[in-house]
């Protein structure tokens, strides 16, 4: 038996294949441009951490004033977590109304 997902359903799954790969590879991208300015000893680790947002934005902020490369990569996480939460409720409607 074959099965199609709803296309609800199917625009966001693309959707979120498309932007978590590209976010996951601005965020590196950016830790590769803030390092290549920082002294070895203190260069960020490519682990996604936490604790670590606040300092790539400074030191970001500082090497490259004038970009808009952290605010498009914290856009993308935005809809990518707004994408994330769309699901769960649509999936919740969906149970409730019994579809």
């Amino acid at each position: 038996m074959q099965t199609s997902l709803d296309p609800v359903l199917r625009l966001t799954f693309v959707c979120g294949a498309v932007l978590i790969p590209a976010a996951v590879a601005l965020y590196h991208f950016m830790i590769w441009r803030v390092n290549r300015g920082l002294p070895g000893d203190d260069q960020l680790p490519h682990s996604l951490r936490f604790g670590d947002l606040g300092r790539l934005s400074r030191e970001y902020r500082r090497f490259y004033p004038r970009s808009i490369l952290y605010h498009l990569t914290l856009s993308i996480a935005v809809v990518v977590m707004a994408l994330a939460v769309f699901l769960v409720v649509y999936r919740i409607w969906e149970a409730a109304v019994g579809r």
